[in-house]
């Protein structure tokens, strides 16, 4: 697969609400590296630490 591809976003968040939320995740992915290192941290502990859910992570 083309590496520019997997760097490209599926969907472009237009509203604030969601830019918000994608910053959100963000912080808290690199919190939950940091505490719990690549091996450990998850998509649960994410989603819990940035205050969404699940499937608005998978979203």
């Amino acid at each position: 697969m083309d590496k520019k591809a997997l760097l490209t976003p599926r969907k472009v968040a237009s509203q604030q609400r969601s830019r918000a939320m994608i910053e959100a995740l963000v912080e808290a992915t690199a919190r939950a590296l940091i505490e719990e290192g690549f091996e450990r941290a998850n998509t649960n502990r994410i989603a819990e630490e940035a205050g969404v859910s699940i499937g608005s992570l998978y979203q």
